[in-house]
């Protein structure tokens, strides 16, 4: 065989052995997740509620053991899926230069992340807490936590009220009086006799329900006979009192979006860069936020260990954004298309997606001056008392001051001498007292 035709057939099978392994989908460079912690037990127990405190034993409000399964399972899912994929290494390291956690300052949230590390390494469940460090899970105090938007909002609270007071379709919603009147047989079976219904503490009856259902815990007829309306109704509200607007959807999630494209944008101009994962471990509010930023919501609460998922792939000389939703362990990721940037397979370029993503964006730095100015003014409105009532106070001083110096100088002068000149004359004998 003449060298040209070995060469030949040796470039074509070499081709083809390329393409063949090639990803349809392009060369991934690096990932970014948001995750919802795992199952937990309620925020409270309504007053009523049969099934107690004592149901729970790891405390309300915290993870299950069920909950830790959760987010060891999205782990070791995430590892399968992406360890390969980013020639990772299945070997914990804290700090990884590769890996990047952060959590919210919530208990669940920190340990979601902790032992979702220990599914992504493959570690023994039953061992996570002793092999990786709490301490090795970053995060920011609840007050101070912009970039999850966990820090109260004032700002927030307004626009949610205007939009409530004005919405035609929330009123619409509200105004059911079917549910207006379930809901108060449901709050007076609970234990609650507001009138009408206070739909806080109702929340804690639908959030208690909630969580006894994932363990099948007994729930009264009332409950049972109606729980599709229940359940209907209660994810319909999330999308009134959930980010509800743009303006809402900003202040709820343009941080993270924000985060999330610089990221991406450092990984495409340091190919070579380490970053390889960027994960948050938060809640369903965070979910729900951020996939309404990119204009995936499908107003259906995200169930436990959820996640929402962003590939950064290279398809030749282009970069392109994939979206993905993972809220069902037991099929694929659902691809989602971003409005005004997907095509048919489910992709964004890249610098399409940054388009669409620009009205959602802000900044920390945004989001503080945004939300703390109300803060603010109260502090300014105090101070602006205070300093009045000092400068008042200083004159008062200074007045008081001056009334003694003018007695003092006005009162009768003793001539200088021997005081013993001055003296009263004494009148009878010496043993006589002084006049």
């Amino acid at each position: 065989m003449k060298a040209s035709s070995l060469l030949s057939v040796i470039f074509f099978l070499s081709f083809n052995t390329l393409i063949y392994n090639a990803d349809p989908e392009g060369e991934l460079k690096l990932v970014l997740a948001i995750f919802r912690h795992g199952d937990r037990a309620p925020i409270g127990i309504y007053p009523k509620d049969d099934n107690g405190k004592d149901k729970w034993p790891l405390g309300l409000g915290q993870l299950t053991q069920k909950g830790h399964q959760d987010a060891y399972d999205l782990g070791k899912f995430f590892w399968t899926r992406y360890g390969k994929q980013l020639k990772l290494k299945q070997v914990y390291k804290a700090n990884s230069p590769e890996l990047h956690i952060r959590s919210t300052s919530i208990n669940r949230a920190k340990q979601s992340a902790l032992y979702f590390l220990a599914g992504f390494y493959n570690l023994v469940i039953d061992k996570a807490e002793e092999l990786i460090s709490p301490d090795h899970i970053p995060f920011t105090p609840e007050s101070q936590d912009q970039l999850l938007s966990m820090t109260s909002c004032p700002k927030e609270e307004e626009l949610r009220r205007n939009y409530l007071t004005t919405s035609k379709k929330f009123k619409k919603f509200n105004g059911n009086n079917d549910m207006k009147m379930l809901f108060q047989t449901i709050s007076r079976m609970a234990g609650y006799r507001d009138d009408p219904v206070d739909m806080g503490k109702f929340g804690k009856i639908a959030d208690a329900v909630y969580c006894e259902l994932k363990h099948n815990m007994p729930q009264p007829d009332v409950i049972k006979q109606n729980l599709d309306i229940l359940m209907e109704w209660f994810n319909t509200s999330r999308r009134y009192y959930g980010p509800s607007t743009p303006e809402i959807i900003r202040i709820k999630t343009g941080p993270l979006v924000s985060k999330m494209v610089q990221s991406i944008e450092n990984k495409v101009t340091d190919p070579d860069s380490r970053d390889k994962l960027f994960l948050y471990s938060a809640h369903d509010t965070n979910v729900i936020s951020l996939l309404s930023g990119l204009g995936c919501f499908n107003d259906i609460q995200p169930p436990y260990s959820s996640a929402v998922i962003l590939e950064l792939r290279k398809v030749e000389a282009m970069y392109y954004i994939h979206v993905l939703y993972r809220n069902d362990s037991s099929v694929d990721p659902y691809p989602f298309s971003v409005p005004g940037c997907g095509d048919e397979n489910k992709k964004c370029a890249l610098s399409d997606f940054k388009r669409a993503m620009n009205k959602v964006m802000m900044s920390v730095t945004e989001r503080e001056k945004i939300c703390v100015p109300i803060i603010k003014s109260k502090a300014l409105s105090l101070s602006d008392n205070v300093i009045p009532i000092t400068i008042a106070v200083v004159l008062l001083v200074c007045l008081v001051l001056s009334i003694i110096m003018y007695r003092i100088y006005k009162r009768p002068r003793k001539p200088r001498g021997d005081p013993m000149m001055y003296r009263p004359l004494a009148y009878g004998d010496d043993d006589d007292e002084d006049v």
